[in-house]
């Protein structure tokens, strides 16, 4: 009976470390999404400015100039708040790392338990067997 539940045990291990895994890899996913919106958001930036620069070589106006430079702040802020985002993901993927690692030590150790009882129980059976044929040999 004891073999069952610790099989049952292995089991739902299993499932945790396929879970964890899976949630490890969504979180991978977003950070790879979230750095490639950032580097998108700095090619804008880079971009815009330099649109910026040929227009100011051309004259601006200074309300056309203050524009500009509004937009520019705001998309400063947006590279900001993106970069502040992916310290957040990237301390999350750390720790569905961990949480996944986690899951995988507990379930080869439970396995590693399965396989011992499984050894025992097999030199058990083969005294058992050994016993027998020597009794029925006497």
């Amino acid at each position: 009976m004891a073999k069952n539940v610790l099989k049952l045990v292995y089991e739902q291990k299993q499932k945790q470390v396929t879970s964890a895994l899976q949630a490890y890899k969504k979180a991978q996913n977003i950070l790879f999404e979230q750095r490639q919106q950032l580097q998108n958001l700095q090619q804008y930036r880079r971009q815009y400015t330099e649109q910026l620069s040929v227009k100011g070589a051309l004259g601006l106006s200074v309300s056309e100039l203050r524009k500009y430079q509004q937009f520019i702040v705001q998309i400063d802020l947006g590279l900001s708040k993106q970069q502040q985002m992916l310290v957040k993901l990237e301390y999350d993927v750390h720790a569905y790392k961990k949480s996944w690692l986690e899951c995988q030590i507990n379930s080869k150790a439970i396995a590693m338990l399965l396989h011992k009882k499984a050894l025992k129980e097999e030199k058990i059976e083969n005294i058992k067997e050994q016993k027998v044929n020597t009794w029925e040999k006497n």
